[in-house]
């Protein structure tokens, strides 16, 4: 690994961290809100706020697309994105922001497990189980019906950094999180309009909303695009691990949300499942990481003609 392969990957591995701990925090004051909001129009604010910044820092790159049918993989980024966006709400509303999180992370560090050259991914996977269980009881009896929705957001997280990076590859910039969020807006807004807010809104509750939009969405999004440029699959998504600890600190600081010592230890185990994955994974022959960190830069214009051509 070069230099320049080995400062690509530090920036990549920082801007996962940061937008880890960005979009938890800004999920928790979601959460703290979304009584008011109501689910569709919570989340359409975060999606008004993600399709208006990142489409104007997108506009001046569009020309720089040579086939514009490659445009289609920011539309198909939009269907992972709004099954995550919208499964991890109702969970958080069931079973809480660390909770859910935590369970959540099950969907990259299966991810992580299939990425790996190495079988004992797959044990490592099943050491983030055991968390999962220790984190809602061996019956799931915490809340079943959350549970499941943190699960699917977990799956859809999955899809999400897979047709994320296969768009990163394609298009330049934040075009492909433009072009999903507006696609998501395209879904939202006549569902939002026939639900409307569970309550009244007041400004404090609005501009809450509007900071969390930024913070959940906007921001964390960006990040992840400029990200996934930078590291290997495998990488990224093991790195996702820092979401779940993020998530419990911020929900406990802005809803004052506790986890009992065994739920803690079972958000530990997934942490430490997803660590052994990545660790597992980056033993894969050098010729393949190389090959992963190709950089982008340079691939703005040739990512097309490789698609056509596969």
């Amino acid at each position: 690994m070069t230099t320049e392969d080995r400062a690509q990957m530090a920036q990549g591995i920082a801007l996962i961290l940061l937008a880890a701990a960005v979009l938890q925090f800004g999920a928790s004051l979601a959460t703290a809100v979304m009584p008011v909001f109501g689910l569709a129009a919570l989340v359409l604010v975060r999606y008004t706020m993600m399709a208006a910044s990142h489409t104007a820092l997108s506009v001046r790159l569009v020309p720089r697309i040579t086939d514009r049918r490659q445009l289609w993989w920011g539309v198909l980024l939009a269907v992972p994105l709004l099954a995550m966006n919208v499964s991890i709400y109702l969970a958080f509303a069931r079973i809480g922001v660390g909770m859910a999180v935590s369970i959540e992370m099950l969907g990259p560090t299966l991810l992580g497990a299939i990425s790996s050259p190495h079988r004992r991914g797959w044990a490592y996977a099943a050491l983030g189980l055991v968390g999962m269980v220790l984190l809602t009881g061996p019956t799931l009896s915490t809340d079943a019906l959350g549970i499941a929705f943190a699960a699917i957001a977990g799956l859809s997280w999955a899809f999400y950094l897979l047709a994320n990076r296969a768009a990163g590859r394609r298009l330049p910039g934040l075009v492909p999180s433009a072009m999903a969020s507006l696609t998501g807006l395209v879904v939202l807004i006549p569902i939002a309009l026939v639900l409307g807010t569970a309550q009244p809104l007041t400004w404090p509750v609005l501009l809450i909303g509007l900071a969390a939009g930024v913070l959940s969405s906007a921001l964390p999004y960006a990040l992840d695009v400029l990200a996934m440029r930078r590291v290997p699959m495998h990488v990224a998504s093991t790195l996702q691990s820092s979401h779940p600890i993020a998530a419990v600190l911020f929900g406990a600081i802005v809803l004052g949300e506790r986890l009992t010592p065994v739920e803690l230890v079972g958000v530990a185990l997934i942490c430490t499942a997803t660590t052994l994955v990545v660790r597992s994974a980056r033993r894969q022959p050098r010729a393949c990481s190389t090959q992963s960190q190709t950089r982008v830069s340079s691939e703005d214009s040739e990512a097309g003609e490789r698609a056509d051509g596969s």
